[in-house]
């Protein structure tokens, strides 16, 4: 998934949407070295139960990259609430040919009133709520910018971590998290201080 930001850059570039510059290069290569000193990919086992799963990831981090770049300028003509809950629409017909079956043989009596508590908290807010605001953010910035802030996640789930899981803060952690804002920061292209700023020429 940290290839989010890569791909879309790679279709934006290669289908027209987006000039290559150095500044959006500097940008994911900062952000990219400051994700892989948070996720630790020394620890990534490779092995060849895993591959098919890997390789589905690969393919979904891709199909979003790519979702990102051609959606954009549709973006601009609709609502971002609207496109969110046709997307949904559209993606639960797949989902319930694949998890139909075992949703309708589940015992919902089951599950406590706290698990239904955060179920719908996590589908209302951190799902649908993030596509909201993606798709918000999509008519108004650069696809290769809305991607960049994938690498967002890392640093706070790591926060996240540290405040519910008494997850301890490491050097390692902090180095790539600065990275990671850097990266963001320089995507941004945040106007230079007044002071930075070149002279008009002489009339």
């Amino acid at each position: 998934n940290t290839l989010i930001p890569a791909w879309t850059l790679f279709f934006a570039v290669i289908l027209g949407r987006e000039a290559p510059t150095a500044r959006k290069a500097a940008s994911l290569a900062l952000a990219v070295a400051g994700v892989l000193l948070v996720i630790r990919p020394e620890r990534a086992s490779f092995s060849s139960a895993t591959f098919v799963g890997d390789l589905l990831t690969m393919l979904n981090s891709m199909s979003y990259s790519f979702f990102l770049v051609v959606s954009k300028r549709t973006m601009h003509r609709v609502d971002a609430l609207a496109a969110t809950a046709l997307m949904f629409a559209f993606g639960a017909v797949p989902i319930a040919m694949f998890g139909g079956f075992a949703l309708a043989h589940f015992d919902f009596g089951s599950v406590s009133g706290v698990a239904w508590f955060w179920a719908i908290f996590i589908v209302v807010f951190p799902t649908a709520g993030a596509y909201v605001l993606i798709s918000w953010t999509l008519a108004r910035a650069e696809a290769s910018l809305v991607a960049l802030f994938v690498y967002m996640q890392p640093v706070i789930a790591t926060i996240l971590g540290m405040a519910f899981q008494d997850e301890s803060l490491t050097m390692r952690t902090v180095a790539g998290a600065l990275l990671i804002f850097g990266g963001v920061y320089l995507a941004l292209g945040l106007p230079r201080p007044p002071g930075l700023r070149r002279a008009a020429p002489a009339s």
